[in-house]
């Protein structure tokens, strides 16, 4: 794995970057000040349609209690909310850090190992969406 500074960065991805790091940086402030038990438009409608959850029921919970450094309780509401949250973190600070580098930051893996780690992510996924299917 090794990481790579391209230069320049060309107009479009700068408002890109500023669009992603500004849209990232507006979740993650939300996910500390917004107790998405206290909203009601946050309310999964799959769920109240059907009664089922449905594959992100309980994310923006997860994002909330890591954000407040709940971290057992991140994981009860879904097992791959602070995974996620983490990955917009990092995302965000790579947007960031290319706006102000004004260079592009590559990240250079294996792609065998990046679609192991995609599906072994979408599996875990899958298995815990149908195991809390029917729970509620």
């Amino acid at each position: 794995m090794k990481l790579f500074l391209i230069q320049p960065l060309s107009g479009r991805q700068q408002s890109n970057n500023i669009f992603w790091a500004v849209l990232f940086l507006l979740l993650l402030a939300a996910t500390f000040f917004i107790d998405p038990r206290d909203v009601s438009f946050l309310s999964c409608q799959f769920k109240n349609s059907t009664g089922y959850n449905c594959p992100t029921c309980g994310l923006s919970r997860s994002f909330y209690a890591i954000a407040n450094m709940n971290i057992s309780e991140a994981f009860n509401y879904h097992l791959l909310g602070p995974f996620l949250y983490l990955w917009i973190a990092a995302f965000y600070v790579k947007s960031t850090a290319e706006i102000l580098l004004k260079k592009k930051i590559k990240l250079d893996i294996n792609p065998l190992i990046l679609r192991a780690i995609l599906i072994v992510f979408c599996s875990v996924w899958l298995i815990f969406w149908i195991s809390n299917f029917f729970t509620g």
